[in-house]
């Protein structure tokens, strides 16, 4: 199952969905990729209806022009004993 997610870098903002997901990161497919070092914040709904699980990440890879690696840089306990329980893996 994949999850919905937006990216926000500044002002701007993508919306997508993820293709992989870990505690780690995350690949991310959206019309288009930010740039390998952007720091963006990420809003996963790992559960419909549910507030989403907010947290800062890197650009770490891209892949064609539609697809990038996220590293999350502050995922805590709480959202991760959140991730672990979703249905959205």
């Amino acid at each position: 199952m994949r999850c919905r997610v937006s990216l926000e870098s500044g002002n701007d903002r993508l919306e997508g969905t993820t293709q992989d997901l870990s505690l780690g990161g995350a690949l991310v497919q959206s019309g288009r990729a930010y740039p390998l070092g952007t720091r963006v914040t990420v809003s996963l709904e790992l559960e419909a209806g549910t507030p989403a699980l907010r947290s800062g990440a890197l650009v770490v890879r891209t892949v064609g022009t539609d697809r990038m690696g996220i590293q999350f840089e502050n995922l805590g306990r709480q959202k991760a004993f959140a991730y672990k329980n979703t249905s959205c893996r």
